[in-house]
Formats: C-alpha cells, sequence, structure tokens
C-alpha cells in the first residue's frame, strides 16, 4: 500500500548531488512511496525550462503478473508423470528437465538429466519439465543448446519471481511554474510493471534520468 509524506526538496537534490534552482529549494513535496527514498531507489530529473520536477523509484509489486504468462516462453510443468514424457516423446516437442534448490529462497536452473541432481547442493530436488513454446522454438532455430543457455536466464529470472524480486518502477512529477505553494503535490504519475530482480530492476532506475 502506499504510503503518503511530505519531503524536503533540499534533502533529496542533496541525496542525489543534484543542482536545482534556489527559488524551489525550500519547498518540500508530495510522497506516495518515502521507502524509496530511504532506501535509495530513486532518482531526480529536474526540466528547468517547464519548471518540472520528476521522481523516479522503484517500488516492490504485490500484484505481479503471473511468470509465465507475461514470459510467453513456455509452459514449467511441476507434476511430471510418465504419461506426460510420453506424450512430449511421441509428439517430438522438446522439453527440458529442472532442478529446484529450496533453503529459505527458491532457485531454479536447468540440468541435463533428473540423474544430475543428486550431484547438485544440498536440498536440491527435481522440480519439473520445462515446455518451450512454439515462439521460443523459432526463435532459438530449434536448437537444443541454444534454448538451453537461454533458459539458464529465464529461470534465473522466475527464482526473483519466486522470491518476491518483482518491481514497478513509478514516476511522479511536481509542477513548480506559477506555483506559491511550500508543499508541491504530485501533479502526474505514471508506472510500468513486471520488474524482475533487485539488481536489473535498479539498473533500470539509474537509467530513468
Amino acid at each position: 500500500m502506499d504510503i503518503q509524506s511530505i519531503v524536503s526538496l533540499k534533502d533529496l537534490a542533496l541525496k542525489k548531488s543534484l543542482t536545482l534552482p534556489a527559488s524551489i529549494l525550500d519547498k518540500k513535496i508530495e510522497l506516495f512511496y518515502p521507502e524509496a527514498i530511504k532506501n535509495d531507489e530513486f532518482t531526480l530529473h529536474y526540466n528547468e525550462d517547464e519548471e518540472i520536477l520528476t521522481l523516479h523509484y522503484m517500488q516492490y509489486d504485490p500484484f505481479a503478473d503471473d511468470y509465465w504468462e507475461f514470459t510467453d516462453v513456455g509452459e514449467f510443468i511441476t507434476k511430471v508423470t510418465d504419461e506426460l514424457i510420453e506424450s512430449l516423446t511421441e509428439q517430438n516437442k522438446p522439453f527440458f528437465q529442472i532442478a529446484t534448490y529450496e533453503h529459505g529462497t527458491v532457485y531454479h536452473y536447468p540440468i541435463a538429466s533428473s540423474a544430475d541432481v543428486c550431484t547438485c547442493r544440498w536440498d536440491t530436488r527435481f522440480g519439473g519439465v520445462f515446455v518451450p513454446s512454439e515462439w521460443f522454438i523459432q526463435d532459438c532455430e530449434n536448437n537444443q543448446a541454444t534454448m538451453l543457455e537461454r533458459l539458464k536466464s529465464i529461470f534465473s529470472a522466475y527464482s526473483d519471481w519466486c522470491n518476491g524480486e518483482v518491481y514497478v518502477l513509478k514516476s511522479d512529477t511536481y509542477h513548480f511554474k506559477h506555483s506559491n505553494q511550500d508543499v508541491i503535490f504530485i501533479d502526474d504519475s505514471d508506472c510500468t510493471s513486471n520488474y524482475i530482480g533487485y539488481s536489473s530492476t535498479l539498473n533500470e532506475l539509474q537509467q530513468l534520468i
């Protein structure tokens, strides 16, 4: 849930070494998510011609979309039966076995065979099979090695998703022109969702300047 707060613009500018006009430095702005400021998960941009400040920040997304639905790369099946394997084999559909490591956090990764689980670290088990979608197969030119290599990053991101590392990037704008108020409230807000992984999301955020 968003938590409304008021913060000094001077303090924000100092945090990001951003030079702002003296005429607005003593003003304060409304925040909907002060945790982003506390955790230094924000960037600032000021358009001097338009006198508009934009605050970009990241926020945990408790309503993230299903990973496999929005990536559309295939289906991860955790309930694997002999009948399923026989069916996939008869249809000549490629599939990949996935190991799952679970000890506080969850991590998934593709393996060559279920026998490889025995050579993996503790708390690792056979997690299921991944059946790639048609477009994914075509995009990899139906090359097993290419698909396996891409699956490493796909399941790394899925592991982040399972561990709750899913975020939205938000942009709040503040208009200072012709405003005599001490507190400037948000004029407009925009967001994009389905950013996965803390480090990669933070990197995306830092490009928003």
